[in-house]
């Protein structure tokens, strides 16, 4: 097996290493995009609720009606927090698997990148054994044509 053939070999599991890393990076993509939607969602009910509460206040409400409200508001306000925070790991989930790819991408690119070479190398030195090889047979039918 020549040095460009173990190269490819070696070319094609960084290839695999670096699809793994990217489908890990796609399933992230997906969890922090569905982070973000619910977040988006709370922070909308919680908007809702505002008005809602803005407008009840403007007529007349019952002080035990309001304080339930309250509650239930700061509940989802923790909620959104909570949320927050899971967008946040998710997000720092997505950014670490995300350099995990660069780094193996870079590492697939630079592997491919000497084994061409080492290919280009492999097929010079094949062109070159060959024309030493037809010299020398010309120049060995030449001396034998001069005896």
């Amino acid at each position: 097996m020549t040095r460009s053939e173990r190269l490819n070999r070696v070319a094609g599991h960084a290839e695999n290493e670096q699809n793994e890393a990217s489908s890990q990076l796609a399933a992230l993509q997906q969890r922090l995009d569905a982070q973000e939607t619910r977040l988006a969602d709370l922070r909308e009910y919680l908007a809702n609720y505002h008005r809602e509460l803005d407008q009840a206040r403007q007529g007349e409400v019952k002080a035990s009606w309001l304080k339930n409200y309250a509650t239930f508001l700061d509940r989802l306000k923790q909620a959104v927090d909570q949320q927050e925070n899971q967008v946040q790991a998710a997000r720092h989930d997505y950014e670490r698997q995300l350099q995990v790819w660069k780094e193996k991408r870079s590492r697939t690119q630079a592997i491919a990148k000497v084994a061409d070479r080492r290919r280009r190398q492999e097929a010079r030195d094949e062109d070159r054994a060959e024309q030493r090889a037809t010299d020398d047979l010309v120049l060995g039918n030449s001396l034998y044509r001069s005896i």
